[in-house]
């Protein structure tokens, strides 16, 4: 691996318990949050891998995670909740495409995930349990 890249496995985490927006500020800013205690009690999937260096989105776990960012900070911070559009967004985001560095996860995995955990608020995290 080049010096110039950092690799990381994605995850897809579902959280039942609702969090306040306060809390979510911090998580999604990289702060001490009860988010944190929570994700390691939550299901997750694995998405795939990304590299955090990379301009460019390099596969669909970078995807997912930038839209759940994005749901999740703009126009308040909050956690996404998975209702249907966003079931079909992530769904969008995760198929392969032809530039892709890395591979998609099994649709039918994720897809399975994200009925289990319908009305759940979902968020991405990397394998060493970061956002």
């Amino acid at each position: 691996m080049p010096a110039d890249e950092f690799v990381v496995e994605v995850f897809l985490v579902a959280v039942r318990d609702p969090v306040s927006d306060q809390e979510a500020r911090r998580w999604w800013n990289s702060k001490e949050s009860v988010v944190d205690d929570l994700v390691d009690q939550c299901p997750r999937l694995p998405l795939g891998r990304t590299d955090v260096y990379s301009d460019h989105p390099d596969g669909p776990a970078e995807r997912v995670d930038s839209l759940l960012f994005l749901r999740g900070t703009t126009p308040v911070y909050n956690l996404p909740l998975l209702d249907r559009v966003l079931h079909e967004e992530i769904l969008a985001a995760s198929e392969p495409r032809e530039n892709d560095r890395f591979p998609a996860t099994s649709v039918a995995e994720l897809r399975r995930f994200l009925d289990e955990h319908r009305d759940s608020y979902v968020i991405t995290v990397s394998a060493d349990g970061t956002g």
